[in-house]
């Protein structure tokens, strides 16, 4: 059983979902919120999802519509390769187009109220990027 950890990397909050390969459902858990720089704080972000001891990290890709690596991409991709040094777990990345838009979506359809501060739109974008790599596997 495979515990795999998905990662919506943000400048002010990172967004959490977790999934087991048993259950192969993705649920979105919280936002981690970042208080420096995330290159500060991998140590505080490694604890905080410890308990889930993931065996994989999946890491939202901020391309550019276009399909180009973007800025912010660059910088996505030189923190997941700090985080994998960091735990010793393997990153991927899947793209990460439109999940913010689709998250937002998805609250608004159940009817849920929701703020950016909150970090709850960041872990359903964090849920849909492991939706995303699990529409892959399965």
């Amino acid at each position: 059983m495979a515990r795999i950890i998905a990662l919506d990397i943000g400048e002010k909050r990172v967004g959490v979902a977790y999934c087991s390969t048993v259950a192969l459902v993705a649920m979105p858990v919280d936002a981690f919120v970042v208080n420096k720089s995330l290159v500060d704080e991998l140590d505080r972000l490694l604890a905080h999802v410890s308990d889930y001891s993931p065996d994989l990290f999946v890491v939202g890709d901020p391309i550019a519509l276009s399909g180009r690596a973007s800025v912010a991409s660059e910088k996505v991709h030189a923190i997941a390769d700090q985080l994998a040094a960091k735990s010793g777990v393997e990153v991927k990345f899947v793209d990460e187009r439109l999940t913010s838009r689709t998250a937002t979506n998805r609250a608004r359809a159940s009817g849920q109220r929701l703020s950016r501060a909150s970090g709850a739109l960041d872990s359903i974008a964090a849920g849909l990027i492991l939706e995303g790599y699990l529409d892959t596997i399965s």
